[in-house]
C-alpha cells in the first residue's frame, strides 16, 4: 500500500480523522506492518503495551476470563485505553491470521498530548459521543434549552403590593415599572397573583369597580418554580397549567417571574398553543381538530434536536391533557371523582413518539357504582376512534372485559397473574406495571400499585421468568461488529425495536420491578436502579443515551415513512445514515449487549429450561 493510500486507510479510522496534515505526516512515517498467525497472544492482561494495532486485514478476539467481550476486525485500532494507562485489562488473541499495522506508543501518546480533539475521543462515553454529533448537526443553540436552567436567564422583578390596595393601583404599578404581573398580600403567609389580563377581564369584561381590593380579583395559588429547574421542564410546566407565567424562587437570589414570550424567544414551538387549544375545546370535534396538531408539534421538537426523552414527556404531557379533556367531555363528576383513567405501553411509560393504538383502563373505586357505565365505555371508544387513535390489536381497552372494573377486581386479577405465571399472565403484569394516571383518582391507581409490590413474591425463579423476554431478540451486531441486516427488496434493514429498544425497556423494567421501584419512564428507572446500586453511574448514562439514540433512530425512520402503527416503523436501512450514526448506533448495541449479560447473570437466565 502506498502512502497516499495509507493515509486515506488511516484518516478513515476515528478519530484520526480529527488529526491534522502534518501529525498525519508523522504519523504514517512510523508506522510499521505486521503479519500475526491464528491462534498468537498479541496482549495479556496486566501487559505493559508498547504499540497500537490498526487492523488491515483478519481479525483479533478481545477475551477477559474466556469469555469474548468483542471482535476486532479490518479498520478496527486497539487498545488505546491500555496504552494511556500503561496496562492492558483484557487478551487480545488473532482470531483469523492478521495484517496490520502498528503505531508506536510514543507517538500515540505524543498526538494525544498534542491534540485535544484527537484525546478527547477517548474519554468520551457514549452520552458525550451523541453530544458531539448533535453540535455537529447544528442543534447546539435549541439544545440549551434542556440543558439550561432557569436561573439562567433573566427574570421579571416580583414586585409585592399589599392586598387592600386598589384595583387601579395595582395597574397603576403595572404601568409604572413596565410589568405585566404582580405579587399581591393575602393576610397571613398567603400570596397571590395579579395580571394585567386579570385587571381588564375584571374592570372592562365583569363591571368591577376599580377602587376595589386587588386582592378580590387576585389568583389565589401562582404556578411556582424553582431556579434549579431545567427550562425545558418550565414549559413543560406552563403547558401543564396553562400559565404564560411562572413564580420562579430561589435559595440565594430574588423572586421573579419567568414568562412564555421569554421562553419561546428561545424556543420557538407549537407545544404550548396546542395545550391551549386542548383546554379550550368544549366538544368532539374541537378535541378532534387540537389533537391533529400534536404530532406537529412534536415533530419540531425532535427535528430541532431535542433529545428523544425530552419530546417523549412532551408528547406523554400533550396527550394526558387530551384524554383528560376527553373523560371531562364524556363522564359525569361522580364517575370522574370515582374512578382513574390509566394509560399504559409506551403511553403510560412517557415514551411514546407517534399516535399509534389504546392502551387505557378504568379503575373504580371499591363501593361505587354507575349504571350508565357500559355506555360510557361505548361512547369512549367511539370518541377515541373520532380522535385517529385505532383499537389495541391486543384488545387493552377499558371498552373491553378485564380492563374496566373495580379496584378489587383489579387488585384480584393481578394477583392471578401472580399466580399464574405463565408467559400471557407476566406481559399482562408489566403492562400494569408501566401504568400511569390520566384523569381521575389518581389514589386509586397507586392503591394498587401498593398491592403489586405487597403481593409479589419473593423467589429468583418468578423474576426469572419475568425478566426472560429482555433476552428473546438477538442484538443485530455480527462477532466483528457488522450490522445483521435481512434483505427486503433492495434495501437491507434491521430491527431497532427488537434489537435495541425492547431489550432495555424489558430488562430495565424487569430489575425495577424486582425492587419495587414506583418510576414507570425507562430512563427514569435506569436513574433508580443506579440509585439502589444495581447499575454504576456510568453504565446508567450509556444505557439512557443508547436508549435515546435509538429510539431517536426510529423516530426518523418512522417521520421518513409518515408512519404511525404500521409493522415496519421500527426497520432502518443502516446504509441510509452517516459513518458517525452508524457508529453510535453500534457502540449503542454494545450497550445493549452490556445489559443482557447483566440481566442474564443477576436472574441466572443460563439455568432456565
Amino acid at each position: 500500500m502506498n502512502i497516499h493510500n495509507r493515509k486515506e486507510f488511516i484518516h478513515a479510522i476515528r478519530p484520526f480523522d480529527r488529526i491534522s496534515n502534518e501529525e498525519m505526516e508523522r504519523v504514517v512515517a512510523a508506522l510499521d506492518i505486521q503479519f500475526f498467525p491464528e491462534g498468537k497472544l498479541l496482549m495479556k492482561a496486566g501487559d505493559s503495551p508498547e504499540v497500537l494495532h490498526i487492523l488491515f486485514k483478519g481479525a483479533v478476539r478481545e477475551e477477559e476470563t474466556e469469555s469474548v467481550l468483542a471482535y476486532h476486525g479490518p479498520g478496527d485500532a486497539f487498545d488505546a485505553g491500555s496504552l494511556i494507562s500503561g496496562i492492558c485489562r483484557h487478551d487480545f488473541v488473532v482470531a483469523e491470521e492478521v495484517i496490520c499495522y502498528t503505531l508506536h506508543r510514543s507517538i500515540f501518546l505524543e498526538l494525544a498530548r498534542g491534540n485535544r480533539a484527537f484525546q478527547d475521543y477517548y474519554f468520551q462515553n457514549l452520552s458525550q459521543k451523541v453530544e458531539e454529533l448533535r453540535e455537529i448537526s447544528g442543534y447546539r443553540d435549541f439544545n440549551f434549552l434542556v440543558t439550561a436552567h432557569v436561573k439562567n436567564i433573566d427574570l421579571h422583578p416580583a414586585l409585592m403590593i399589599d392586598g387592600q390596595e386598589s384595583i387601579q393601583q395595582a395597574a397603576l404599578l403595572m404601568k409604572d415599572r413596565k410589568v405585566h404581573a404582580l405579587l399581591v398580600k393575602m393576610g397571613g403567609e398567603r400570596t397571590g397573583l395579579v395580571e394585567d389580563v386579570n385587571i381588564r377581564d375584571a374592570v372592562a369584561g365583569e363591571g368591577i369597580d376599580p377602587k376595589s381590593p386587588v386582592a378580590s380579583i387576585a389568583q389565589r395559588n401562582p404556578v411556582v418554580a424553582d431556579g434549579n429547574d431545567y427550562l425545558f421542564d418550565a414549559l413543560l410546566t406552563m403547558t401543564r397549567h396553562q400559565v404564560n407565567r411562572l413564580l420562579v424562587k430561589q435559595a440565594n437570589g430574588p423572586e421573579g417571574f419567568l414568562e412564555l414570550a421569554d421562553l419561546l424567544g428561545y424556543w420557538s414551538n407549537q407545544s404550548h398553543l396546542v395545550g391551549a387549544r386542548i383546554e379550550r375545546a368544549e366538544n368532539l370535534q374541537q378535541l378532534r381538530e387540537a389533537a391533529e396538531r400534536i404530532p406537529f408539534a412534536i415533530q419540531t421538537l425532535f427535528l430541532k434536536g431535542v433529545k428523544v426523552r425530552f419530546v417523549a414527556r412532551m408528547m406523554r404531557e400533550l396527550n394526558r391533557r387530551l384524554l383528560a379533556k376527553l373523560f371531562s367531555i364524556l363522564a359525569p363528576p361522580e364517575l370522574i371523582a370515582n374512578s382513574v383513567l390509566v394509560v399504559m405501553g409506551s403511553e403510560g411509560r412517557g415514551e411514546q413518539l407517534v399516535k399509534t393504538d389504546q392502551d387505557n383502563a378504568l379503575i373504580l373505586r371499591d363501593g361505587f357504582s354507575y349504571p350508565q357505565l357500559n355506555e360510557f365505555r361505548k361512547n369512549f371508544a367511539e370518541a377515541m376512534h373520532l380522535l385517529n387513535i385505532p383499537p389495541c390489536p391486543g384488545k387493552l381497552m377499558l371498552s373491553e372485559e378485564g380492563w374496566c372494573g373495580s379496584l378489587k377486581f383489579f387488585i384480584d386479577t393481578l394477583n392471578h397473574w401472580i399466580q399464574e405465571a405463565d408467559a400471557a399472565s407476566l406481559m399482562n403484569l408489566a403492562i400494569l406495571y408501566d401504568a400511569s394516571p390520566s384523569a381521575g383518582d389518581t389514589r386509586i391507581l397507586l392503591q394498587l400499585k401498593r398491592n403489586l409490590y405487597n403481593s409479589l413474591p419473593d423467589n429468583l425463579p418468578f423474576f426469572s421468568r419475568f425478566a426472560q423476554p429482555s433476552v428473546a431478540f438477538d442484538t443485530p451486531l455480527s462477532l466483528f461488529s457488522q450490522f445483521v441486516v435481512e434483505k427486503r427488496g433492495t434495501s437491507e434493514t434491521l430491527d431497532v425495536k427488537k434489537g435495541g429498544i425492547f431489550p432495555i425497556v424489558h430488562g430495565v423494567r424487569s430489575l425495577a420491578l424486582e425492587k419495587h421501584l414506583k418510576e414507570v419512564n425507562t430512563i427514569k428507572r435506569i436513574y433508580a436502579l443506579a440509585h439502589v446500586g444495581v447499575f454504576d453511574h456510568t453504565f446508567a448514562e450509556d444505557l439512557s443515551e443508547a436508549f435515546d439514540f435509538i429510539s431517536g433512530i426510529r423516530f426518523r425512520a418512522m417521520l421518513a415513512k409518515g408512519a404511525t402503527c404500521t409493522d415496519d416503523t421500527s426497520l432502518i436501512d443502516p446504509s441510509q445514515y452517516s459513518n458517525r450514526e452508524r457508529e453510535l448506533l453500534k457502540e449503542s448495541f454494545r450497550t445493549v449487549d452490556r445489559l443482557k449479560k447483566l440481566v442474564v447473570q443477576h436472574f441466572r437466565l443460563n439455568l432456565l429450561g
